[in-house]
């Protein structure tokens, strides 16, 4: 309690600091030893995770037995938001150290951003809340910079970096989700998760967080240490069911769309993707509300929204402009098949770029399992379908975790991908 209340008084120092334009690389060790020690979020939780599966059949894919299973860790929404994340980021920099944990996010992130962008990232940090951060969420960033900082690296992982992280979304994707309904109703979700992140890896970073209230967990999301939003996620509740949800990019041809979904949160008129699904997880605590939520919602991007209830018959993809206009809601009854429904990263109603069909591989692979076929480990199969001649498969260079989850029983798991 001693401990608890010494952060608290930390965190209200922390916060004014910030208000008046301390620098975060000024953060004390005592700082960082109250982060350290507030929260068990530290903690790593015990993994229940299914064994590894077998590769799938043909897939020549050199990265296929790499996967480990993705870690759980503790988020504690009861405590200060400056103190939620530093705890299981301190522990991932102790196992694996900062040159293999946010070293490589902070180079990709050098490499690739665009000075136009940069300049609005470097705004945005500089008064987050002004420009469509929530507060909470520009409190859980803040923390993450003093927790940088404490440990040495408050100059190349700062708080505009963190903030950079936060806008992964608006600036680059791509996936592959698919919704699935079992012979007895039972609603199953499974996603790869798509990103280039050059030839640095995130696979240190990569953790199922349980946010929990009072003990309980409320929601989770997989999701990269530092990326405090979500964009795979669940909101569970046993014997009421839940929602699972996984965001995927909405391709364009427009190369300026990533410049004008951050200068949307630049002027804060819409919330970065990511915190606007910890909103709806928050809030939201079942199919039919998430739903509502996801499609009237202001964006700063283009999006597809894919959506899993707990009961038969519940599933679908939401597709969204950047504003309410153009929403389209595709329900499962509706897709290749009665059972299933899926989203990859054009419009469903489109046919896919050539090279890139997704979309067909892994509606092949669906059918040939067939829907008495459906099982957790028959799933993970399904999403480590190799490409053929002519395009891209649903396993592919860019897959870096791989997940699969149900509403309608709670489970929750997945693998990382080196």
């Amino acid at each position: 309690q001693g401990v608890h209340q010494g952060a608290a008084e930390s965190s209200k120092s922390l916060t004014d600091n910030m208000l008046l334009g301390a620098p975060l690389a000024r953060t004390t060790l005592a700082l960082a030893a109250a982060l350290a020690a507030a929260a068990p979020s530290g903690t790593l939780a015990t993994p229940v995770h299914r064994p590894l599966t077998p590769v799938a059949a043909g897939n020549p894919d050199t990265r296929l037995g790499t996967e480990r299973s993705i870690p759980n860790v503790i988020v504690d929404l009861d405590k200060p938001a400056e103190y939620r994340w530093a705890g299981v980021m301190l522990a991932a920099v102790a196992e694996h150290g900062w040159e293999h944990t946010y070293a490589p996010v902070a180079a990709y992130l050098k490499e690739t951003i665009p000075a136009p962008v940069l300049k609005l990232v470097e705004d945005i940090a500089g008064a987050l809340e002004e420009h469509g951060i929530p507060a909470e969420y520009a409190a859980e960033m803040r923390g993450i910079a003093a927790a940088a900082a404490s440990i040495g690296h408050g100059d190349d992982f700062d708080l505009k970096t963190i903030v950079a992280v936060n806008l992964l979304y608006e600036l680059s994707t791509a996936c592959t989700s698919i919704v699935s309904q079992t012979v007895d109703g039972q609603i199953y979700h499974s996603r790869n998760m798509d990103w280039s992140f050059g030839n640095h890896s995130v696979q240190n970073l990569t953790a199922l967080v349980n946010f929990q209230k009072g003990g309980e967990t409320v929601y989770q999301t997989v999701t990269w240490l530092g990326y405090v939003g979500g964009l795979s996620a669940m909101r569970y509740t046993k014997g009421r069911g839940g929602w699972s949800l996984t965001v995927d990019e909405r391709g364009t041809a427009d190369v300026l769309a990533p410049l004008e979904a951050v200068v949307r949160i630049w002027k804060g008129t819409a919330t970065p993707i990511g915190m606007l699904v910890r909103d709806a997880l928050a809030t939201q605590p079942d199919y039919e509300g998430a739903l509502q939520y996801l499609a009237d919602t202001p964006i700063a991007n283009a999006v597809y929204y894919i959506v899993g209830g707990s009961e038969a018959g519940q599933g679908a993809v939401i597709t969204r402009d950047a504003n309410r206009t153009g929403v389209d809601v595709w329900t499962m009854p509706n897709g290749p098949e009665k059972w299933f429904i899926l989203e990859t990263n054009y419009d469903h109603a489109k046919a896919p770029p050539k090279g890139d069909d997704r979309r067909g591989v892994a509606v092949a692979a669906m059918e040939k399992m067939g829907q008495a076929g459906i099982s957790h480990d028959h799933l993970m199969q399904v999403m480590e379908t190799p490409g053929t001649s002519t395009s891209r498969g649903v396993f592919n260079d860019m897959t870096v975790y791989t997940i699969i989850m149900s509403a309608s029983t709670g489970a929750f798991d997945g693998v990382t991908w080196k």
